[in-house]
């Protein structure tokens, strides 16, 4: 080994009996059924369309554990970059990403109101 390598070394093992003990305890973790959903969602999206899917979900895993933050796509991507969300809700994300997998969940209509002497009616 190296001196640069020795130098190292005390760090390194160190580094590697943490990602042993983390993993041990996720595996405890999920061992007991645990499991985590982090969900990136859109301000635009409404929540009583994803109700049904969600009460679906906790169904078929009753410990499932999902939590929702709301934002803009830039914050929607950064969140899935960073992983600290699996899934997103959104329109089209700010950012091209090569690891992105999106699909049509569906199409979503809205409408303006406007009154007669506005100037955009």
């Amino acid at each position: 080994m190296t001196e640069f390598g020795q130098t190292l070394r005390t760090e390194l093992q160190r580094c590697y009996e943490a990602s042993l003990n983390a993993k041990t305890i996720a595996w405890e973790y999920f061992k007991e059924g645990h499991a985590p959903l982090n969900i990136a969602m859109a301000r635009s999206i409404e929540m009583d369309f994803l109700l049904p899917m969600l009460s679906e979900l906790a169904r078929a895993f009753p410990k499932i554990e999902i939590k929702i933050s709301r934002g803009p796509p830039h914050e929607i991507s950064e969140q899935l970059k960073s992983g600290e969300a699996e899934i997103a809700i959104s329109g089209p994300l700010t950012d091209a990403w090569d690891r992105l997998d999106a699909r049509k969940l569906c199409v979503q209509e809205f409408g303006l109101l406007l009154t007669h002497d506005h100037r955009l009616s």
